[in-house]
């Protein structure tokens, strides 16, 4: 199957990492100035008034900081180009790339991500296949096969890249995806 060359929004989960600290940040600052609000800013008829102003601004600067992740990250295929934005863009060429897969943690379970590495400039570009509670759409699981199978590899990373097409294809075929 050739890759199309039509861009292909993939429907994927931010990664973890670094970006979390924007989220958490809030609660911190929180923590660091209660004392401070307690002292300065409790109100005679309402003594509570200061430390709970507080607590709501935090929780919606987290909030806030979280959406504007949901916002910044994107995913997308482009022929047999992956590119990943959280803040920055990370490229990998599918057809030329060192593929796998592996397990990596969202919510409170594990889900699988496409890891790959550009044999070029030896960039890598993780892509969790998994959106909130499901897996991404078939269609795009069978873009992301087609566009690991096109390429000219040697002949360890090129089995290595068939079976991570195979598994793709066969997660995509399985009417229970969801469940497992």
């Amino acid at each position: 199957m050739e890759p199309s060359t039509r861009r292909i929004r993939l429907d994927a989960s931010p990664p973890d990492g670094p970006w979390m600290a924007f989220a958490v940040a809030p609660y911190c600052l929180m923590l660091g100035a209660l004392p401070f609000w307690v002292k300065y800013f409790t109100y005679p008829d309402y003594p509570a008034l200061g430390p709970a102003l507080l607590v709501l601004l935090s929780l919606g600067l987290s909030f806030g900081a979280m959406g504007l992740v949901k916002l910044w990250f994107s995913a997308w295929l482009q022929g047999t180009r992956l590119a990943v934005q959280v803040f920055r863009t990370h490229r990998c060429d599918l057809a030329s790339a060192n593929v796998s897969v592996i397990q990596v943690r969202h919510l409170r379970s594990l889900c699988p991500a496409l890891v790959a590495v550009d044999s070029d400039t030896e960039q890598r570009v993780v892509v969790k296949l998994r959106r909130d509670l499901s897996l991404i759409p078939n269609p795009q699981l069978l873009a992301l096969a087609a566009a690991i199978e096109h390429g000219d590899r040697s002949v360890p990373a090129a089995e290595q890249a068939q079976r991570v097409a195979d598994g793709l294809r066969s997660l995509a075929d399985n009417p229970l995806r969801d469940i497992l």
